[in-house]
């Protein structure tokens, strides 16, 4: 909040009002309420609720749909390292995907690991919007059969009635996953009054 402040893109005043932080992790969603630059409300969201839980959707369903899937079960279940490797490069396809959604409407934003088995196996992991539309409305099993949409949105919903005697006039979004433009969107709908910034290097 400090640095948005000094950075110049959210005004004084703003930082002095009533202010939601949004911390989106790969682990967690962490919210913190903010008053006149001090904490009122701290450590409340969710544990289970970060964006590496769509690192291993991406991998689920790489997995499913290899042409040698059960081959590649078996190479994962042998050799965590390889399970690992790919869950990693699910990550950066991700990132790559969120960081520039208009370049992926055509050509699915992609990475290629080849793992050195005999004979070499080769995981093509590959991300389209009608594939992160799916992916963001599948019941998970680390959400209790929620989807992650439908679990950001309960968050806020809670953070908004944490918020019941003042709510935010800014809802400031970091972490890495905050990068994920429909975060801001679901902030915007569940706080229709409120101001939506993500942070510049989130």
């Amino acid at each position: 909040l400090v640095y948005a402040r000094e950075a110049g893109y959210i005004s004084q005043d703003l930082a002095e009002g009533a202010i939601l932080i949004v911390d989106i992790g790969s682990s967690t969603t962490d919210f913190t309420a903010v008053r006149n630059l001090e904490i009122r409300i701290s450590d409340f969201g969710q544990n289970a609720l970060g964006g590496g839980l769509f690192d291993k959707a991406i991998l689920d369903r790489t997995v499913a749909t290899h042409p040698r899937h059960t081959e590649l079960q078996q190479i994962f279940a042998a050799y965590p390292v390889y399970a690992a490797i790919c869950e990693l490069e699910c990550r950066k396809v991700k990132e790559m995907y969120f960081s520039h959604p208009e370049m992926w409407q055509d050509t699915p934003a992609s990475r290629s690991v080849r793992l050195e088995t005999m004979p070499p196996l080769y995981v093509d992991i590959a991300i389209t919007p009608q594939v992160m539309n799916e992916l963001l409305v599948t019941p998970l099993p680390q959400l209790h059969g929620r989807s992650w949409h439908v679990a950001f949105r309960e968050a806020l919903l809670h953070a908004k009635e944490r918020m019941r005697e003042e709510q935010p006039q800014l809802v400031l979004l970091t972490g890495g996953a905050s990068r994920m433009a429909f975060t801001a969107d679901l902030c915007a709908e569940v706080f229709p009054h409120a101001r939506i910034v993500r942070g510049a290097e989130p």
